[in-house]
């Protein structure tokens, strides 16, 4: 009987027969447990693992060197993208204030608006056809998009012609610092629907921006007076009520903009399937015709019919319209990479941008009194819109710790030693 193999080290060493078999060639293995149980432990110097943990501290510090970095151009971005943002809005106001002729427009104030419907909509259709290919028209008539986006562009459509109505009744920096009132109209939309009730410290910088605002329009009312009644003596004076409907054109203006904002963020989150190009198509369609319809509904003294749709037209109200198209597509583009601060902040700092803007080209006299009241809407402003940051984020740090509360078990703390009996 072959005896049972010895193991060593989970290796057979050598296999033995016995001698009524005839003898097999041992098995000659090249290493056992015992090959290297004489040879010296190393000792631990330490050189290998140290320049382990400097090759990994470098790597770390190069990793947190590139994220730095990486976040700072992303913030730097996004700074430079409100910048632009700025250029464009006060850049529009600006086309839209040289348009006047004596403080008034000599064209349809609907016309420019139908004209960049016009622009907007060949050039969307037109990256449509080059980037979809076939089925570009079927995305574009896509029933389910195509409905909501031309709900939407028929308030769009009002917004602007509202805005035209304001811009003919008030100067261009009046109206972006009424413009900005639209964050008390928001706030109380928020309280009036969804019950979202503003802290004390909202509601108080909210009547500062109110109370800022209206120092703001009546020394402007007042300078204007005394502006015409020193050099315009032919002319009749601007009376208050012009002022006020002006005021009443922007207020209704800025609803319909909260409006739109808040159906154009959900939808064009909702169909983002749908491209951006096609979406600005699919806006205008009925934009278009609403303004076509408005600019003959606005068109009293019949001058669109007697005497064409480009009549009272100049350079000037080109540049408007290329205004309204710039401001189109890149208000649109922007508010999607750009966060709320940030956004209400460059709404803000159009207000000084517009007012330089016209002391610069237009050598309207500065006012130290009236940039003193603009100054105080803007500041105004940007205090609300860091306060609302603020407060969203001690909300959701009390969320966070309440949950963390949650998950924690409860344990009664052990009474102190001479409490006991």
């Amino acid at each position: 009987m072959m005896p049972a193999p010895s193991r060593k080290g989970g290796v057979y060493s050598k296999l033995s027969t016995s001698s009524e078999e005839p003898a097999a060639a041992p098995t000659t293995v090249p290493y056992t447990e015992s090959t290297f149980q004489d040879l010296p432990v190393p000792v631990a110097t330490g050189g290998s693992t140290q320049r382990t943990r400097r090759m990994g501290k470098r790597h770390g510090e190069r990793s947190s060197k590139r994220s730095a970095l990486s976040l700072s151009l992303m913030h730097l971005g996004k700074w430079g993208l409100m910048v632009v943002f700025v250029l464009v809005r006060a850049a529009h106001t600006m086309a839209m204030e040289a348009s006047k002729v004596d403080k008034r427009f000599l064209y349809n104030k609907a016309t420019p608006i139908v004209m960049e419907c016009v622009i907007t909509f060949i050039v969307g259709i037109y990256m449509a056809y080059s980037l979809e290919g076939p089925d570009w028209l079927r995305k574009c008539l896509a029933p389910q998009s195509f409905k909501v986006f031309s709900l939407i562009g028929v308030f769009f459509a009002i917004g602007d012609i509202l805005e035209m109505q304001s811009m003919s009744a008030m100067d261009g920096a009046v109206y972006q610092v009424l413009g900005q009132s639209k964050l008390i109209v928001t706030a109380i939309t928020l309280w009036a629907v969804k019950g979202h009730n503003q802290t004390a410290l909202e509601w108080v910088v909210l009547a500062l921006i109110v109370a800022s605002m209206s120092t703001f329009v009546l020394e402007d009312h007042n300078n204007s007076t005394r502006s015409e009644a020193s050099y315009y003596v032919s002319q009749p004076q601007e009376s208050l009520f012009s002022k006020l409907l002006g005021i009443g054109y922007v207020m209704f203006k800025v609803t319909i903009s909260c409006l739109c904002a808040v159906l154009a963020d959900k939808y064009m989150k909702q169909f983002s399937d749908v491209p951006f190009y096609i979406q600005m198509a699919q806006y205008k369609i009925a934009w278009f015709t609403t303004c076509v319809a408005l600019a003959y509904a606005l068109d009293w003294e019949g001058e669109l019919t007697q005497f064409g749709f480009f009549h009272g037209w100049t350079w000037s109200t080109l540049m408007v319209t290329i205004s309204f198209t710039i401001k189109g597509w890149c208000t649109m583009y922007l508010l999607r990479s750009l966060d709320s601060v940030l956004k209400n902040i460059g709404e803000a700092l159009a207000v000084i941008a517009v007012y330089l803007c016209s002391i610069l080209l237009w050598g309207k006299a500065f006012d130290s009194a009236a940039f003193l009241s603009m100054s105080s809407v803007v500041l105004a402003v940007v205090t609300y819109t860091l306060v609302v940051r603020l407060e969203t984020k001690n909300k959701r740090l009390m969320y966070m710790l309440v949950e963390i509360q949650d998950d924690v078990p409860f344990v009664s703390a052990p009474a102190p030693p001479g409490n006991e009996r």
